[in-house]
């Protein structure tokens, strides 16, 4: 069953539990907790199809695949680069 998150953005504490209840549920984090301004808040991954991240990560953890961007949790370092 495909389930949808809806992030409420002036609701966001910054307190990244959607994160970690986004890796229990996928096995990795589709979405982050960013800071603007000292205000928190959620983003959710673009799948972009040319993403910039996949150019910027030191470990190689991400790749696209099928429009798809993938990360291998095995090989994410957590750097936040992406």
């Amino acid at each position: 069953m495909s389930q949808n998150v809806f992030l409420i953005m002036n609701r966001c504490l910054g307190c990244e539990e959607c994160v970690e209840a986004c890796k229990r549920e996928n096995g990795t984090a589709l979405c982050f907790v960013d800071s603007y301004h000292g205000v928190p808040v959620p983003f959710r991954c673009a799948h972009c199809k040319d993403a910039p991240c996949e150019k910027v990560c030191p470990s190689e953890a991400i790749e696209i695949k099928d429009d798809i961007v993938l990360i291998d949790a095995e090989k994410c370092i957590g750097c936040r680069s992406c």
